[in-house]
């Protein structure tokens, strides 16, 4: 009798939602940088906002207009207290 693999557990850390985050409803030419632009100041935290919406998102590269994303709000970006 061939011996039978248990399934291998996905290494990938769970879906969370963030703690603290800002909603932006996506518009007709958004794309994930250019919302990370102007949202979290850097094209390259794309990542971050898809990592975010993972149970919304099916790919980084998919947006669907009017549809509400989570932006993190991490302590880079939050508004200066003086």
């Amino acid at each position: 009798i061939p011996s039978v693999a248990a399934p291998s557990e996905s290494t990938s850390l769970p879906f969370q939602i963030p703690e603290e985050f800002d909603e932006y409803i996506v518009k007709y030419g958004d794309t994930l940088s250019g919302i990370a632009q102007k949202m979290l100041g850097s094209q390259s935290r794309y990542q971050e906002i898809y990592e975010a919406n993972r149970d919304r998102m099916s790919s980084p590269d998919r947006l669907d207009v009017g549809k509400p994303l989570r932006i993190p709000r991490i302590a880079q970006n939050a508004p200066k207290q003086i």
